[in-house]
């Protein structure tokens, strides 16, 4: 057989069910690293799928699309099964097999039943991708609907990304592996979930015995949007450096089913024994605070290691971020949680390893902080989180503005980067507490930069930020420079500055360095061009022209007299 022949063997998966189940067993001898993308009804490729009922077009269009609306080019619908491989392994990372979308237009699997009601559902298999990066005009290229979008079992290494599940989830659970296996290496990024009916990503067993199952080690977990599910995301048994990150998390948990009796935004609470970095997410709306029972984050140790940084929290049912075992190292460094149910922070279990520094906690009603950690300090709390000015709280936006009170407010050293990967400190030599470093420049310049039209009797104006002592204004007659614009004011505390009449038609630049007990931050340089037509040049008047390197007055041709 040559390489590039593909072998589909199909097969009956439940001999008690053989006209619903079956299985797809894939046999490639193929180069390294070939994608297969999906073709418009599946004409080009035998790993191409379009099955509809009955294998024919169920809308009666000559083609796969219409089901799911534009722009979807496949469907499945209704089978037991859309899409399984079993003992798949391609050798190595170098040869893995990637599945995605054809370019420009995006996959639809949907309406499955039975027993196993997943769109795709991989089993006792490794190296392969699951990517619908191939649209675009959208991020996700792969859309699944119905139950359970995709299911693995004993899986890895693998990848996942660029799909959106519409009330499909996607599960990892671990069944005949002992507990001394390690599944490494999985990588879930760039999925975009609501209206679930359960978790919206689950790996791991979550029961009492966790000992007698596998652990995950150095799965990442990373850019994952959900709006709607009882359950965002649950990881359980970790070893070896696992992350949850950059993940965007609204309407979950009691937030989002208040009727749920279990229910958490993250969570990762059985067995974990490794480095568990849970950092730069925002999670919004998990309950309504001090009646429903939901936390926000909610993790168990077992002699690992949590570290919890640059989170935006707000509207926890119960507590924002809640640790318990006996034994591991916690860090809680710069937070933002606001508005929960009972504590901000909660450690059980009397450890006294690991930090709490840096967080920003405000709640009308709440406490604070309820841990035996010494190592306990830059923690502002306020009992008024509109005092706070920040963003736009009603969103969960917990970003400071040039009014936030809490700017500047550290005096021990908290992570080097900020929720938006920033450098921290930034303008200043302490950083702020919470997870966003505010960026230290003026705010709300009016006029803006590029405007146009602008009146020739205008006083610009800005917001200075919270601290500042002063600012340098600089002001010019022309496009704005590479360099700096002529300084017009020195270290006033002002937030206005009259240039006086300015010419009409004319291009001006602008530039305010707010000043601060540690220094001068350079602010943008913001340039504007006044209403009217451009003003009379002032050497030509009704065809003479002065001349200064003629020493008087001669005839110009270009002016139509004498020069």
């Amino acid at each position: 057989m040559e390489e590039s022949n593909i072998l589909l063997l199909v097969e009956e998966l439940n001999s008690m069910r053989p006209f619903v189940a079956y299985a797809l067993a894939l046999l490639l001898i193929i180069n390294p690293l070939i994608s297969y993308a999906v073709d418009n009804c599946g004409d080009a490729d035998p790993l191409t799928w379009c099955i509809e009922s009955s294998d024919t077009d169920v809308d009666g269009d000559s083609d796969c699309s219409g089901q799911c609306g534009e722009n979807f080019v496949m469907i499945i619908e209704p089978r037991t099964l859309g899409l399984e491989l079993y003992n798949f392994d391609h050798g190595s990372a170098e040869n893995e097999v990637v599945f995605t979308n054809p370019d420009d237009q995006v996959v639809c699997w949907s309406g499955l039943t039975g027993s196993y009601p997943s769109n795709i559902y991989i089993h006792d298999s490794k190296h392969y991708k699951i990517l619908g990066n191939n649209y675009s005009g959208a991020t996700y290229g792969i859309r699944l609907e119905g139950t359970r979008g995709i299911k693995t079992i004993d899986c890895w290494p693998y990848e996942l990304g660029y799909i959106e599940g519409n009330g499909a989830r996607i599960a990892d659970n671990t069944t005949s592996l002992t507990a001394s296996t390690e599944k490494e290496d999985i990588y879930i990024h760039d999925l975009y979930f609501h209206n679930l009916s359960g978790e919206a990503i689950y790996y791991g067993k979550n029961d009492a015995t966790p000992a007698d199952y596998p652990y995950f080690k150095d799965i990442i977990i990373e850019r994952i949007k959900i709006r709607g599910a009882p359950e965002g995301i649950q990881l359980n048994r970790t070893k070896g450096t696992s992350y949850i990150r950059d993940c965007d998390l609204e309407n979950t948990a009691d937030g989002y089913d208040s009727s749920a009796t279990f229910g958490y935004a993250i969570t990762a609470t059985r067995g974990h024994e490794g480095t568990l970095i849970i950092e730069r997410n925002r999670i919004h709306d998990a309950g309504t605070p001090g009646v429903d029972i939901s936390d926000c984050i909610k993790l168990k140790l077992d002699g690992g290691t949590a570290t919890v940084r640059n989170n935006m929290i707000s509207q926890c049912g119960d507590y924002g971020i809640d640790v318990s075992g006996s034994d591991g190292t916690k860090y809680f460094h710069n937070n933002s949680i606001v508005d929960y149910g009972d504590h901000a922070i909660r450690t059980e279990g009397g450890e006294t390893d690991g930090e709490i520094i840096g967080n920003l906690i405000s709640d009308t009603g709440g406490d604070y902080i309820d841990t035996s950690i010494s190592s306990t300090s830059d923690n502002y709390t306020s009992d008024s989180p509109s005092s706070l000015y920040v963003a736009n709280l009603s969103e969960g936006d917990l970003s400071p503005t040039y009014l936030s009170p809490f700017i500047n407010s550290m005096s021990t050293a908290g992570p080097s980067t900020d929720y938006n990967e920033n450098t921290r400190p930034y303008g200043l030599t302490d950083s702020d507490a919470g997870a966003v470093e505010f960026i230290f420049k003026v705010a709300d310049i009016i006029p803006e930069d590029d405007a146009t039209g602008v009146s020739t009797t205008i006083d610009p104006t800005w917001k200075n930020p919270y601290s500042t002592t002063g600012v340098d204004v600089y002001f010019d007659q022309s496009s704005c420079p590479a360099g700096s614009p002529t300084k017009e004011v020195s270290n006033q505390d002002v937030e206005t500055y009259d240039p006086g009449t300015l010419l009409t038609g004319t291009t001006y630049c602008m530039r305010v360095d707010p000043i601060h007990a540690d220094g001068t931050e350079t602010g943008d340089n913001i340039e504007f061009t006044t209403a009217g037509g451009p003003p009379p040049d002032p050497t030509v008047m009704g065809g003479i022209e002065y001349s200064s390197s003629g020493g008087g007055i001669e005839y110009s041709s270009s002016g139509g007299g004498m020069k």
